[in-house]
This record gives structure tokens, sequence and C-alpha cells, in this order.
């Protein structure tokens, strides 16, 4: 494919198209978690806890399962939760790239972001009953990027209108910005299916958060520019994630790791939040409703502004 650049000017801001998170794999050391609580409540729940920098972090989780909780919000681990010597344990490369960042309370240099409204053109992507996500994903990543402007920030777009929009281009856009947030809905076989979940890049070795998704066919252990930017990618899907479930009580899905094209090549950090399910007749029409599109705008945009501050 050829690669391009091109700049669209538009009343509502620009669009923008443009020409670490490393681990070894066979690193099996773990941190033991020594402050610890085996609740009592039948199901196997831990509480746990970490200090750092003066803040202290208190999470929940299950022996020999990855969905963890922080704040009562998701968070998806590289590996199992793991018993070493009795006590809870996290592999060492969750705790340096799903741990660590969310422990780190420092600003983030942060003055352009892309928008990035999944499909467009030729690429509708899912259907709902009465909506198409592309159209969907096109009035959430506007209302989003007019909340950063009045914020002070510099917001860039990937497509201005409902254009055809390949993902490489998609990705090498992140060169133009400090992060890229991608902007989708969802859909499943199963009707029930409900939700909210914000991606970031899987760390180098690890398995994705879903079994089965629609992560690149890549080799886990090669190389690819967005492991760079691997913790930074979760600490920002965690953020939005977090505002997400508070402002709408939206089923919690998690921050989880995919390796989407545009996380996978992107050069920055990069999330791809999935805003609900057009496959389920109660969020299709939330997707469609004015005043839930701007709840879901505010809240990626004060997730943005959360991780600019370092208050995750």
């Amino acid at each position: 494919m050829r690669n391009f650049i091109k700049i669209v000017t538009f009343i509502a801001g620009f669009a923008i198209i443009a020409a670490g998170c490393t681990t070894e794999n066979d690193n099996m050391n773990f941190r033991k978690i020594e402050r610890f609580t085996q609740k009592q409540d039948g199901d196997g729940n831990i509480s746990f806890s970490f200090d750092q920098n003066g803040r202290t972090l208190n999470f929940e989780g299950q022996f020999g399962k990855r969905a963890i909780y922080l704040d009562n919000v998701k968070l998806w681990l590289a590996f199992p939760l793991t018993p070493v010597d009795n006590s809870p344990a996290i592999r060492n490369e969750d705790w340096t790239f799903s741990i660590l960042p969310l422990l780190n309370n420092r600003e983030n240099k942060l003055n352009t972001i892309i928008l990035d409204p999944g499909h467009g053109g030729e690429h509708p992507g899912a259907k709902g009953k009465f909506s198409i996500e592309k159209e969907l994903n096109r009035k959430i990543a506007d209302l989003t990027g007019e909340i950063l402007r009045q914020r002070g920030y510099t917001v860039l777009y990937t497509r201005a209108d409902d254009e055809t929009v390949e993902l490489e281009p998609r990705a090498e856009a992140g060169c133009f910005a400090d992060i890229f947030v991608s902007i989708h809905c969802n859909a499943a076989p199963n009707p029930d299916a409900n939700g909210i979940e914000t991606f970031s890049i899987t760390p180098k070795g690890a398995p994705n958060s879903n079994d089965s998704d629609h992560s690149m066919a890549v080799n886990v252990n090669d190389d690819a520019t967005g492991y760079q930017h691997c913790a930074d990618s979760f600490a920002l899907a965690y953020a939005i994630q977090k505002k997400l479930i508070e402002s709408t009580g939206a089923n919690d899905r998690g921050a989880k790791r995919a390796r989407f094209h545009v996380l996978y090549r992107n050069s920055v950090p990069a999330v791809l939040v999935e805003c609900g399910f057009v496959s389920n007749e109660n969020e299709e029409k939330l997707l469609n409703n004015p005043e839930y599109q701007l709840k879901i705008a505010r809240a990626i945009a004060d997730g943005i502004d959360n991780y600019r501050k370092g208050m995750l």
C-alpha cells in the first residue's frame, strides 16, 4: 500500500492522515505481594495493595484470573494472578507495564491529540438494527474533539467526513501528536453482550486479553513501534475507562490489551475505545442518543485530562 500524507481543514478542526514495552517471554520472575487479605466471600477474592511515590493503590482479584479491579474499575493483567509461597504474585511484565504506570503520578506532556473515528467510507463497521458504527464513531469523535479544544488542546482527526481511510495511515498519524485515541462501537453475535472497554497494546510476548479478537495476526515476540509506549498506553486506557464507567454506569468490560493495527503500529501512546454494542438493543438506542453521546465524549476528555495530570 502506498503511504501518503493528507491534511484536511474543516470547521470542526483538522483531519490528518500520515505517511518500551519490551519484555522477555522466558522471564518467569514474579513480584510477590506481602500485603493482602483473603476475603471470606465464597468467590476466592483477594485484596492487595501497592505503595509507591506516596500513593497506595488497592486492588482486588482472584488466583488464576487476569481481570483485577482498582477503584472498582476492571483492568486486565497480561498474566493471571499467581500464588507464590501462599501469597498472590504478579508477573514482572505486569508490574512494569500494568501496575507501575498507575502508581506513577507524574504529569504527561500533552498538547496535541489525534482522534480516530473508526471505519468510514467503504468500511461501515458494525451494523445495528437502525444505525451504522462509522456514523456513531464520527459523532462521538466530533463531540470529544470540541470538548478537548475548549480545554486548550490541539485536536487532529484521521478522517474529516465519511471517507475511506486504511489502517496503516491511521496508525502513522500518531507521529503528528502526543497521544492517539481511536473511537469505535462494538458488536457481537450474542445480542445480550454489552458494556464499554478500552484497549491498549498487549505487552510483547504476552497474550491478548480476549481469547478471540480482531488483533493483528502477528508473532507476539516480533518488534513493533507500539511496544515502545506500552506502559503509557495502558495508563491512558485505564484513565479513560475509569471515567467512562463512572459517567455512564455501563457494564465495565475493562481496560484491556490487544494488538489492533492502530495500537501495534503507533508511535505514541495509543488506545482504542469501544463505546458500547450496536448489536444490543438497549445500547444501540443509547449510542444514538445525543445526550449519551455527549456523556461519552466528556468522559473520554476527562480521562485524557487525568492522564495528562497523572491523576489515575
